[in-house]
């Protein structure tokens, strides 16, 4: 397990090493089992019973496919999606991200305890998503997490964060044991388990884009917004942070608040595959 000052420094660093020992890690695609999450925070979110709507996924599978470098790049890419399309399914819970082709870039552990151990990063934001169930809000116990599947006709709450930033770190050097949860599906199992040891930090960073829900129905394999509804926003617990973060969002680039450290109350996941 690695600390919270580990995670923390490595997320605010942006210095790559030079490229090397990339060869420890080869291209394929890979089964990423998700047990519970190590870590959960929902403060960002001001009230307990819209806490709901950060879940970290837990007992399922993504699909982590490790592309060669293209053309004269020195860089792999890395491309993280569920293991196989929905087909019309919509599962109750934290949806797994769609996290399109991104650099691989070799990095140095900064932890002491780690000097020597070459750990391959990627970093991007994407819009995370949440489905619930349409009497979530009205409880202050959270359900225990489960693959539910919505029917046909269920009406639902699909909770959207913009922006969320997700982290990934392989140690190359830490071999992953084998195992898998026991609902792994046919397409996932056929896969190969990353053989590496991984951790997955997602974390909302102040945007000044407010994290909202709104319900949907099921028809077909879509879903439709109810449109008496209309978009919810989420109530936020340090709105100045994120009026900080939309003032900083005028005078600085993208890449740069993607570094920015959370200065407030803020919402996290983070798991560890090994």
């Amino acid at each position: 397990m690695f600390s919270e000052v580990e995670t923390t420094a490595q997320t605010a660093s942006g210095d790559l090493t030079t490229p090397r020992d990339m060869d420890s890690i080869s291209p394929g695609q890979y089964s990423l089992p998700i047990s519970l999450s190590q870590s959960r925070d929902a403060s960002c979110l001001a009230f307990m019973n819209e806490s709901i709507a950060w879940q970290c996924a837990s007992n399922t599978m993504l699909q982590l496919s490790i592309l060669p470098p293209p053309g004269n790049s020195n860089s792999m890419y890395v491309k993280l999606s569920a293991t196989t399309s929905n087909n019309g399914t919509f599962y109750y819970g934290h949806q797994a991200p769609d996290v399109q082709p991104i650099p691989l870039n070799p990095r140095n552990s900064v932890a002491p305890s780690e000097a020597e151990t070459i750990t391959h990063s990627f970093r991007t934001t994407y819009d995370r998503v949440v489905l619930l169930k349409e009497k979530d809000f009205t409880s202050w116990v959270h359900p225990v997490e489960t693959r539910s599947v919505f029917q046909e006709g269920d009406t639902l709450w699909r909770c959207v964060f913009d922006q969320t930033t997700i982290d990934g770190y392989i140690y190359a050097n830490r071999t992953a044991v084998s195992g898998r949860p026991t609902n792994a599906t046919t397409t996932a199992q056929k896969l190969p388990k990353i053989p590496h040891m991984l951790k997955l930090v997602e974390q909302r960073m102040p945007s000044g884009k407010g994290p909202y829900c709104e319900k949907m129905k099921v028809k077909g394999d879509s879903l439709f917004a109810v449109s008496d509804t209309g978009k919810t926003m989420l109530n936020l617990a340090d709105p100045a942070a994120e009026a900080g973060a939309s003032d900083i969002g005028g005078r600085r680039s993208a890449k740069f608040r993607a570094r920015q450290q959370p200065t407030g109350k803020f919402c996290r996941c983070q798991w560890t595959v090994q």
